[in-house]
């Protein structure tokens, strides 16, 4: 879990359902329902953590079924002011989020990052592009599915 997740307040948490952890997946990742994803935007916003993204899913027995997705680091670029950058991306979720309003059987997970966090993904590319293609394949990753794309070759020199 990131920096979001650690400050999360335990009432919030114990509404989530906490999908991940198995042998394919190191990193476990909380599902909120409609009412606590609100409230973990304005908790993140109040700690200057972005949310970059968000994904709806039905929660079923056998798992969870993608619904809806948003990814808004897609068209609003980091430019190098943080408090800004948090500032545009974290109504947008907000907006989509009340946008896309799920039911009892329904869960969002927030993609986000602190600044340090944010930092370290930087570190490892130039590219933004193969920033994003690097954190969609982890993502994959995380979640067991198998790739074929080695993550260091998308670092190889132009």
């Amino acid at each position: 879990m990131g920096a979001l997740e650690n400050i999360l307040p335990e009432d919030l948490k114990n509404h989530a359902m906490t999908v991940g952890n198995n042998s394919a997946s190191t990193q476990s990742e909380l599902v909120l329902p409609f009412a606590e994803a609100l409230r973990a935007i304005e908790i993140a916003t109040d700690h200057h953590i972005v949310v970059l993204g968000l994904e709806a899913f039905e929660v079923r027995k056998d798992g969870l079924l993608t619904v809806g997705l948003t990814d808004a680091s897609a068209y609003i670029r980091f430019a190098g002011d943080w408090k800004a950058y948090v500032a545009k991306m974290n109504p947008e979720a907000e907006r989509w989020i009340r946008e896309h309003p799920l039911g009892e059987s329904h869960g969002y997970i927030l993609t986000s990052a602190s600044q340090s966090e944010f930092a370290r993904l930087i570190r490892l590319t130039s590219y933004p592009a193969k920033l994003y293609q690097f954190a969609a394949l982890m993502w994959m990753r995380r979640r067991g599915v198998r790739t074929t794309t080695p993550p260091w070759t998308l670092w190889r020199s132009r």
